[in-house]
């Protein structure tokens, strides 16, 4: 059978000594492997930290959030409305005499009212329009996403692979 070279990573490491390529790929490697140098990637911190830099899926966020808003917009109309208002008005106490009793010196007005959509189906369509551009938004964001996770899952993939064939 044939002879293979054996090589003692414990003993290498305590000389100081770090053998050449070559030596990984032919020899039969014992003790304490390399240690890796670098953070650990995980597919799912991989996954994670493209997430968080890919300006499509950013911009995409922004604009499902922007979307959302239009709902909202849409479906505020249908939502009670109160206004209020008032005013006031002071006059010189000269002139308030002068209008026996017509015009008071000091007087102050308020008012309030109150309204509400029964129905409206020019209000009830736009809603639904807005809703389905919402799923559709939203349907978008989500295809992005997975594209992203098969981009990643890919180089990931490739990125063991080239590791396994060094080894």
């Amino acid at each position: 059978i044939g002879e293979k070279l054996s090589f003692n990573m414990k003993t290498a490491k305590a000389i100081g000594f770090e053998p050449a390529w070559y030596i990984y790929n032919q020899a039969h490697i014992v003790g304490e492997p390399r240690e890796p140098k670098g953070e650990t990637l995980t597919l799912k911190t991989a996954v994670a930290e493209a997430m968080k830099a890919n300006l499509v899926y950013n911009a995409k966020k922004h604009e499902t959030a922007s979307v959302k808003r239009e709902v909202l917009a849409a479906q505020s109309m249908l939502m009670p409305k109160l206004q209020l208002g008032g005013s006031g008005l002071i006059v010189e106490e000269e002139v308030a005499k002068a209008s026996m009793g017509m015009q008071p010196q000091y007087s102050a007005s308020l008012n309030a009212s109150v309204s509400q959509i029964i129905f409206s189906e020019q209000a009830n369509m736009n809603i639904a329009i807005q809703k389905h551009i919402y799923g559709a938004q939203k349907e978008q964001l989500e295809q992005t996403k997975l594209d992203i996770v098969m981009e990643v899952g890919a180089a990931y993939y490739y990125l063991l692979r080239a590791q396994t064939l060094e080894r």
